[in-house]
């Protein structure tokens, strides 16, 4: 289930509907997680707790959470991961998981729309980790996964703020990361958003180089295959509508050795 990335240094595995919920106010929820773990060879875990803060966490703001597992001791959208750290995780809808990493040093990133560009003038996770790690931008490695495409994501423009983050965000990286129409899904029709491209596109901005990605769509992988529990292989919040409650499980850590 592990996928390697950045190089090989760091490992990465998305789980979806075949494992179950995993929000953290679902009873099964650490059942569910130590399970996984157990799958990928791993005892114990870090789980953050995103909230659109722009808080980086130090890899020792952590406490003890449920059965053995640890969680961030604060809301944060970013994580520092140490080798010899507890893996991390993400209980994820449809925002893109991020890591960020530079020899030994590494952060791990909730990468939703409102954590890539700010209206406050401050700086987004990303920056943040980039000044973090101190190297210089182009022997930083980066990763963005997890995510809903375009194919399925975007927004009417109704509201004011809507159009306050249309605007902001063709600003920052260009009207082509906000173009066209969502093909499939509840918000067909309306323009479609790239989550993916525009936390890549400001890697590239940041003087980043090496990117990789994984492209699947959680809201449309996976749709149609007999064993996908009626909802595709991930939850999706855009998709399913369904309280707010359901969400993937994102791993990140350090590959063997390392």
């Amino acid at each position: 289930m592990w996928t390697t990335i950045c190089g090989g240094s760091l490992r990465f595995a998305h789980f979806g509907t075949e494992l179950g919920n995993v929000h953290p106010r679902d009873g099964q929820a650490a059942a569910r997680i130590l399970g996984a773990l157990e799958g990928l060879g791993e005892t114990s875990g870090v789980l953050m707790q995103p909230e659109f803060t722009h808080r980086l966490c130090t890899s020792d703001a952590v406490e003890p959470w449920r059965d053995g597992l640890w969680r961030t001791t604060l809301e944060c959208d970013g994580l520092h991961l140490e080798p010899g750290d507890r893996p991390v995780m993400i209980a994820n809808g449809d925002c893109s998981v991020g890591v960020l990493t530079e020899g030994q040093r590494a952060v791990v990133m909730h990468l939703g729309l409102d954590c890539l560009v700010r209206t406050d003038g401050g700086p987004t996770v990303l920056e943040q980790a980039v000044a973090a790690l101190g190297g210089p931008a182009r022997a930083m490695r980066f990763f963005a996964g997890g995510a809903i495409g375009a194919c399925c994501h975007g927004y009417s423009h109704e509201t004011d703020a809507e159009r306050r983050r249309l605007a902001a965000l063709s600003a920052r990286f260009g009207a082509d990361v906000v173009r066209g129409t969502v093909a499939r899904g509840p918000r067909r029709g309306a323009v479609a958003y790239d989550h993916r491209g525009i936390a890549v596109r400001l890697a590239r901005q940041l003087g980043v180089e090496w990117i990789e990605e994984d492209t699947r769509c959680t809201a449309c992988a996976g749709l149609g295959e007999p064993d996908a529990a009626g909802y595709g292989a991930f939850y999706s919040h855009t998709r399913d509508h369904l309280g707010g409650r359901e969400r993937n499980l994102a791993v990140v850590a350090w590959a063997p050795g390392v």
